[in-house]
């Protein structure tokens, strides 16, 4: 049985699919822009120009394009290069797809010579009509366009990851332009300790640490259809729309996927800082505005009471000892037929609150049944006194 595709895996494989459709509508676009260039000039090797096979031999090769270019996009310049200045990754980038547009003009003009000319592509003479094209102005004109068509869909994928999946198309028809108030799960997790960590590390070490854990949990967040929404110091802000949030208890599921990942990268973190990082979260949901502020520097924001609710119960972790708290609101939306067990803190007065919010705390199956199996000898959380 073949395994199945996360969430971020089929995300990858979307935006390969967005991009060999965005590029065959270039492809249209540039067949007639050809067709201009050519009638304006008279290049070796097409005095035998037709519009109608030119663009039908464009169209032809534009899927080998989109998974080339793509696919090159996709999973190498944002998975590798990324992680380089930003002038290395302009300079890689310009270089790879230059050689990718050269490589899928190869095919391109062997298909076009043999349609014309109606001869096998092996045939020595469609071989030099091909050959003829690789050393004229057409091939620049050709690296040129599609350099553009490169940076288009470079830059959208940049707006993207900066704001998240599907803001960049939310922008373009004005989503965020008036703010509109909408239902939100928030969760927001931080790492334990981090006063003490960074001054053990230093400044540069624990920036790195950071940097590691926040890559690391990007994919269970994903996964799990959360969006990021900012990152704060050692804290990051996770939200979901009500549906995606609760279907098969996503905004939980989350957390526990975020736990199994940072302790399947355990020996990484050991050998690298001397520790493994752990961390706290708070779960809550409610109504937000949403909407686009800024006149340099543009974001979309989110403000309401929910976040600093969110945030308090987070803090209350550390005096509850316990790892993840969500809020009543949460859990009573939840299925009947839950993943976990949800046991209940009491109504905490949190700052800021005039109305006591009650807290649950959170077990897998696992950690309910060896609790289950200690009652007698050491009380579990939901007897912790409430102040």
């Amino acid at each position: 049985m073949s395994k199945k595709l996360s969430r971020s895996q089929k995300l990858k494989l979307r935006t390969l699919g967005y991009i060999t459709i965005f590029w065959g509508i270039a492809a249209i676009v540039f067949g007639f822009e050809n067709h201009l260039f050519f009638l304006s000039t008279q290049q070796i090797g097409f005095e035998h120009y037709e519009f109608g096979i030119n663009l039908l031999a464009t169209l032809l090769i534009v899927p080998l394009a989109g998974l080339l270019g793509g696919g090159t996009i996709v999973y190498f310049f944002k998975e590798q290069v990324r992680k380089y200045p930003l002038w290395v990754t302009i300079l890689v980038d310009t270089v790879v797809i230059v050689l990718v547009i050269i490589i899928v003009s190869i095919p391109a003009s062997l298909i076009y010579n043999s349609i014309y000319f109606s001869r096998p592509p092996w045939d020595m003479f469609i071989l030099v009509h091909a050959l003829d094209f690789m050393f004229s102005l057409g091939l620049l004109h050709t690296i040129v366009f599609w350099s553009m068509v490169s940076a288009l869909t470079m830059i959208v994928l940049q707006v993207n990851e900066n704001y998240g999946q599907g803001v960049f198309l939310k922008l373009l028809k004005g989503n965020y332009y008036r703010p509109k108030v909408e239902m939100r799960i928030f969760m927001f997790l931080d790492i334990r300790g981090s006063t003490s960590i960074a001054e053990k590390l230093g400044h540069v070490k624990w920036f790195e640490l950071l940097s590691q854990f926040f890559s690391d949990i990007t994919e269970p967040i994903i996964d799990t259809r959360g969006e990021i929404y900012q990152y704060v110091g050692d804290e990051v802000i996770v939200h979901w729309d009500l549906t995606s949030g609760l279907d098969q208890e996503n905004c939980v599921n989350c957390f526990f996927e975020i736990k199994k990942t940072i302790e399947q990268n355990a020996q990484k973190y050991l050998d690298e800082y001397g520790l493994m990082p752990q961390f706290k979260a708070g779960i809550h949901s409610g109504d937000v505005t949403i909407g686009e502020i800024g006149k340099v520097k543009k974001d979309i924001v989110f403000t309401g009471d929910v976040l600093n609710t969110t945030s308090r119960i987070q803090d209350f972790c550390n005096e509850l000892r316990v790892e993840l708290l969500i809020s009543q609101e949460v859990v009573n939306k939840m299925p009947s037929q839950s993943l976990y067990q949800y046991n209940p803190v009491g109504a905490i007065e949190l700052r800021g609150k005039e109305v006591p919010v009650s807290l649950y705390s959170v077990l897998t199956r696992e950690q309910a049944m060896v609790l289950e199996g200690q009652r007698q000898k050491k009380p579990i959380i939901e007897n912790v006194p409430v102040r």
